[in-house]
């Protein structure tokens, strides 16, 4: 027995020191991984949350926003300063420009989400105002935001991101340091660097480049109107405010008054293609006027407690309006574009440079849109309707082809075919 126990003794030992060069080996490999990938990510500083005196600003250009958009618009914040913001869905996102020449010296950022909705806005809004001075936020109000329970932010980032206040901050910061998902966005920036290759968005945030080619007719046959249909059945369903919709609304009040912030609100245009579908199909309140009378009650009443800070301004650009109503190229033309469209729901730079135009008062070099867009006041909230309600009148008549076109794409799926779940 003795003999036995002894001779297991150094086979113990043998095993226990071999486990220990491999956990040591093991501990080391890791630990030098993970200082690698901590340097690179704070070297590369791929999206913006990562900023060190050793960052390399020469990523600025390239950092891959558009995979990590509501990590990598809070990094904005975070690596750079600002005098204005902007903030909303994508309409914001693609159609407002933050290198306007007419901004001069103002140093402006695009902090608009893909698919964002109002609480995402208030919670960026609160965000950048915390930490920066700011002069000047616009920011875009979906006016169907109001009225429909919907909130993609929880599966597109948000949860992640900095704006997430319920999570926890250690763990969060050490992911932006060692995590994979920032090695991969650093691979991805080194990569763009070196072949000087611009991502889809500029580094103030503008989703700008990389616009696809598409047959405009199809896209709006399988996406925008399909997209009006399904909040049209939502609306017959239950038409009614929101109470987290209101809550974030006022929250972007709140913000602006407490921190002495010009805030203008943007109702973003849509294509008149899709907001003639919203009559066409029975929307139980196809102006919107339900909605757009609560922002601009809500804003009086802002004012109203608050005489000492900016009054809000309120630019409503959805209507029947000729540059939203520009004629979409026939089926089948996958080379011919629109001027002012990407597509149903999304203007472009074009158009956005003179919602800009009109809302900041900058000259329209002698192009048109001198009287694009309604500056709205409790005063003229009836007229605003009666407007909307004779431009679909006068839009049936000018665009006849297109609107009978709309009216047999909505049918389909209003007879059952879907849109629910695209």
């Amino acid at each position: 027995m003795t003999s036995s126990t002894s001779s297991s003794k150094p086979r113990r030992s043998a095993l226990e020191r071999s486990f220990r060069r491999y956990a040591i080996g093991l501990g080391a490999t890791l630990g030098t991984l993970m200082t690698v990938f901590g340097i690179v990510n704070t070297r590369v500083n791929p999206l913006g949350v990562t900023p060190t005196p050793w960052s390399d600003n020469g990523f600025r250009d390239y950092r891959p926003i558009y995979r990590s958009q509501r990590t990598a618009k809070p990094g904005l914040i975070r690596s750079e300063k600002w005098d204005a913001v902007m903030m909303g869905s994508s309409r914001v996102d693609i159609a407002l420009d933050p290198s306007n020449p007419h901004w001069g010296d103002l140093r402006v950022a695009n902090l608009a989400f893909s698919a964002g909705s109002l609480p995402e806005s208030a919670a960026m809004f609160k965000y950048a105002a915390d930490r920066q001075p700011l002069q000047l936020a616009i920011v875009g109000v979906d006016l169907y935001d109001l009225t429909v329970d919907y909130n993609v932010g929880a599966t597109a980032g948000f949860t992640e991101s900095p704006l997430n206040d319920k999570a926890d901050p250690v763990e969060r910061e050490l992911r932006y340091i060692f995590g994979y998902n920032s090695v991969q966005a650093s691979y991805n920036a080194i990569h763009d660097r070196a072949t000087k290759h611009l991502p889809e968005y500029t580094a103030n945030g503008h989703r700008l480049r990389h616009k696809p080619s598409f047959d405009l007719r199809k896209k709006l046959e399988s996406d925008s109107i399909p997209h009006a249909i399904r909040f049209i059945r939502q609306r017959k369903a239950q038409h009614g405010l929101v109470a987290s919709k209101l809550d974030a609304f006022r929250e972007i009040l709140d913000t602006a008054k407490k921190k002495g912030c010009r805030l203008i609100l943007m109702i973003p245009p849509n294509h008149a293609i899709y907001v003639a579908t919203y009559f066409y199909a029975g929307d139980p309140d196809p102006a919107f006027d339900l909605e757009r009378g609560t922002v601009v009650k809500l804003a009086a009443e802002a004012d109203a407690k608050n005489p000492n800070t900016p009054p809000i301004e309120i630019w409503d650009f959805y209507d029947f309006h000729p540059l939203n109503a520009e004629t979409v190229p026939p089926l089948g033309d996958e080379k011919a574009q629109m001027q002012y469209w990407m597509d149903g729901t999304h203007a472009l730079k074009s158009l956005g440079d003179i919602m800009l135009a009109r809302m900041m008062g900058w000259p329209l070099d002698g192009g048109p849109g001198a009287d694009y867009g309604v500056r709205l006041t409790p005063e003229n909230l009836q007229a605003r309707d009666r407007q909307l309600r004779a431009g679909y009148e006068d839009y049936r008549k000018t665009h006849a082809e297109e609107f009978q076109w709309m009216t047999t794409v909505a049918a389909k799926y209003s007879e059952g075919g879907g849109p629910e779940d695209e």
